[in-house]
């Protein structure tokens, strides 16, 4: 129906499930933006506008679809039932993979441990340490992790040509 053209996600072509909007005002899946992001260019899948910020739960839409989908037959309303439940879970992983990390970089420290740097020199041992952990957070947990090396977004916008060239042979 026409109703859904508008509540449904553009990369999955079901009902939104977390909608999430980026800066065009476009939203999707939290989800499906969230994979889009880490795997394509940071675009809009839709209008190719960048995107620079992290989505914004839409929870307007998220009540909107819910009410739509609670009109469905109780197939449909069941199918989407699943579908919230594997995001709550997702969520929920996450969520518990940044306490995990957040526990162990307190303890770490806690222990007088010394994390690298970005802008030092690492041997490959290092590079390889921070490519296998950074590969397997996302988002927050994965902002924290890079955090520890004091990788951050102020830090790029600050940092000095000869400390940033250091930094892009850090991470490839």
């Amino acid at each position: 129906s026409e109703l859904h053209s508008e509540l449904a996600c553009s990369i999955c072509q079901d009902w939104l499930v977390h909608a999430a909007t980026v800066e065009c005002s476009h939203t999707f899946c939290w989800a499906c933006i969230d994979k889009w992001l880490l795997h394509k260019k940071f675009e809009c899948p839709v209008c190719r506008a960048p995107v620079t910020r992290e989505p914004v739960r839409t929870r307007a839409v998220e009540a909107i679809v819910r009410k739509t989908v609670d009109k469905m037959p109780s197939e449909q309303k069941d199918e989407y039932e699943d579908r919230v439940k594997a995001a709550e879970a997702a969520h929920q992983r996450s969520q518990r993979l940044h306490i995990e990390l957040e526990k162990s970089v307190t303890e770490a420290e806690r222990k007088g441990k010394a994390f690298f740097t970005i802008d030092q020199d690492w041997k490959r041992k290092e590079r390889d340490t921070f490519q296998r952990g950074v590969k397997d957070y996302t988002g927050d947990t994965r902002e924290t992790y890079c955090r520890l090396t004091k990788l951050t977004v102020q830090w790029i916008h600050s940092a000095q040509e000869d400390k940033l060239q250091i930094a892009l042979h850090n991470l490839q």
